[in-house]
């Protein structure tokens, strides 16, 4: 909608409006003001006008509009018995102001009451929640207003110092340039922003707009924000399209996707969004904003979209070139001049991104204020490097070293969490520093916990800033190789782009190699180039049985050169797997008797001896099964004469050694 404020003069309104203190005649203007919110039938029109205040001949009114403005406002006065009306100034509001002019309105007793005003049209209700002093309900709908103009240099410099130029500007060329017809409504591309922070996601979303105002390809200067989770249902997204109508909505979808999982509700969500531009895409202006590797949420949006053309802009990772600028600007702002050690190590080091140098400038900052300013502070030890002579941190490194075993993996993580904080180290002296690949192979038999200490360390790694995202994109032979010719690559591709700043594992990565079809080989080659491509922001590991991995490595050279980490999984001893039963069983608030334990030694002893025995699998399913056991126990002695301490015992003949079922003897049909 389009919200205004007017403000008139007329020849005769100290004659024909009435004083403040003269109720009757007020009452009479009230009636008068609430008449023309109906036409000729009785029902209420499209739009409506309200007189806020007056004062001697200048008018103050209010207009809520759902087309193009026209004589709405001179009508309206003109039915008050106004003559020689005159426009003096008129301006585009907010809903929350529109709603405060409202209130006065009724405070001067110039509306009956301005609740039933909003109520007109549904899409007001937001502004209809709570009495004077009212706050907009910023957890549904916030709007704001554009500048009536800004110097086109100044959003392209923006941009640049937002890390989005890239897209920005060549997106703004495309804006500037004047229609190539006269054509009426509608708008020929929508947005979608990706950035890190939910503030630069706004900006550069603000940003677009002015561009598009100032190129006269938005009506109004007037934009709504919402967050996709307040989205509930079709009803908010026709409340909330019709309230942006003729401007913008800018949608934050930055909750979208968090976890380990691209839940139901988030593309419940996503498809809500896409009824809003399949709707309401020709009535208003849709900016989408996501944060930086929501991959999943981008592609499901895209497959939503179907015809609706979006244009991408990104923040982007600075080359040393606009990394020296960024930090000179802000060098320059703070009146201090940059120094060596401020630029060290950005031509030969990682690229980084506009938070990175924010870091980076708050450190070098800090150092000059201590150093040379404050020189008495000079030998205080800053807190990062207090930090990093800590222990690692997060309940992720906590549950990887309350893990049996694993010592090697253990190791892996900690020298790789040690290297991390030392470049941390490295960087506040201002020299080069990168994190090197960190590619893994994971090699032992089923059960030894592969999977599970590849999603703690996925954790881990994040929980330490070592990678921004702590999700694992579990891929195996059928995720990366196609059916046909042109397929493969870009399923690889794919697969490396959804766990871009995360870790990638694949499972029996030698079934890429099992001579099943020419596109395996395919496969390999591309895995070995995008492992290349992103070795400093995407770790991959290989998972599978230790002798059919090493001989998919000896096969392909390319790939082993390219793993840092040759990480092997030994089977557990009967004493690691009596100790697994036994934290497993504490993760259920239940205890193993020591006979139990002992029986256990001898039924692991036992079963190591076959070949595939399961490993911790073999424990979950000894304790899964002895926990039956006892139930049907406990429940023979009665419920009544069972105590708390029973149960969450387990006794030794809870246990039972795993049967082997010989396998029936297969008849052949025919002759042998």
């Amino acid at each position: 909608m389009l919200f205004y404020c007017f403000t008139f003069t007329a020849d005769n309104a100290e004659q024909v409006l009435p004083e403040k203190e003269d109720q009757a005649d007020r009452s009479l203007l009230r009636e008068q003001i609430e008449a023309f919110r109906l036409d000729e039938n009785g029902l209420e029109k499209d739009y409506f006008i309200f007189l806020e205040q007056y004062h001697e001949n200048h008018l103050i009114l209010g207009a809520a509009l759902t087309e193009h403005l026209g004589r709405e406002p001179q009508d309206f006065l003109q039915s008050l018995g106004l003559t020689g009306v005159r426009l003096e100034k008129a301006e585009e509001i907010t809903g929350s102001r529109l709603r405060g002019m409202l209130e006065k309105a009724e405070d001067q007793r110039l509306v009956a009451d301005w609740r039933s005003w909003l109520d007109q049209f549904a899409c007001l209700h937001f502004y209809r929640r709570g009495g004077h002093h009212f706050e907009s309900d910023s957890r549904i709908l916030r709007d704001k207003l554009l500048a009536r103009k800004r110097p086109w240099a100044e959003l392209a410099r923006r941009a640049e110092e937002l890390m989005c130029s890239g897209t920005f500007l060549p997106e703004l060329e495309r804006v500037r340039r004047p229609a190539a017809a006269t054509f009426s409504g509608g708008y020929p591309v929508h947005y979608l922003v990706q950035a890190e922070h939910v503030p630069d996601q706004q900006e550069i979303a603000g940003l677009l707009l002015q561009a598009l105002y100032q190129a006269g390809r938005l009506e109004s200067r007037r934009y709504c924000i919402c967050d996709l989770d307040d989205i509930k249902g079709f009803m908010d997204v026709t409340e909330i399209c019709g309230n942006a109508a003729h401007g913008a909505l800018v949608v934050m979808a930055g909750e979208v996707e968090r976890g380990d999982a691209f839940a139901k509700s988030d593309l419940n969500g996503i498809k809500l969004l896409a009824d809003c531009f399949d709707l309401f895409g020709d009535s208003l202006q849709l900016v989408v904003c996501l944060p930086t590797g929501a991959a999943e949420a981008r592609e499901a949006l895209l497959e939503q979209l179907e015809g609706t053309v979006l244009v991408e802009l990104r923040e982007e990772p600075a080359t040393p070139e606009q990394a020296r600028a960024y930090l000179r600007r802000r060098a320059k702002k703070d009146g201090v001049p940059g120094d060596r050690t401020l630029y060290r190590g950005l031509d030969s080091g990682p690229s980084l991104r506009r938070t990175e140098l924010d870091e980076r400038y708050r450190r070098w900052h800090n150092c000059l204020l201590r150093s040379r300013v404050y020189p008495q502070y000079a030998h205080m030890t800053p807190a990062r490097d207090l930090a990093a002579a800590r222990k690692p941190k997060g309940d992720a490194y906590r549950h990887l070293q309350e893990l049996v075993g694993l010592e090697r993996v253990k190791a892996v993580a900690d020298q790789i969490l040690d290297y991390a904080k030392a470049q941390k180290l490295f960087a506040a002296q201002g020299m080069a520093c990168a994190m090197p690949a960190l590619h893994m192979a994971f090699t032992g038999n089923p059960g030894s916990a592969k999977t599970t200490v590849a999603r703690l360390l996925a954790e881990i790694l994040v929980e330490n800033k070592v990678l921004p995202y702590g999700r694992l994109h579990e891929v195996g032979r059928a995720d990366l190789v196609g059916k046909y010719v042109g397929w493969t690559a870009k399923l690889v591709q794919e697969a490396f782009r959804k766990a871009k700043g995360s870790v990638l594992f694949i499972d029996e990565a030698y079934s890429l190699a099992d001579g099943r079809g020419l596109y395996g080989d395919e496969a390999i080659n591309t895995i070995v180039q995008e492992m290349e491509n992103a070795r400093g922001s995407t770790v991959v590991i290989f998972a599978g049985y230790p002798d059919k991995m090493e001989q998919f490595l000896e096969q392909n050279p390319g790939l082993r050169s390219r793993i840092a980490f040759h990480v092997p999984f030994d089977d557990y001893t009967p004493e690691q797997l009596v100790d697994i039963t036994r934290l497993l069983a504490e993760k259920k608030k239940l205890t193993v008797e020591p006979a139990a334990a002992e029986k256990l030694l001898a039924i692991y002893r036992d079963a190591v001896k076959t070949p595939d025995f399961g490993n911790g699998r073999l424990a979950r399913n000894l304790l899964e099964r002895a926990c039956m056991r006892q139930a049907s126990r406990l429940v023979r002695v009665g419920p009544e004469r069972v105590s708390s301490r029973e149960v969450g015992l387990l006794l030794a003949e809870d246990f039972e050694a795993p049967v082997c079922e010989s396998r029936p003897e297969r008849r052949t049909i025919g002759f042998a």
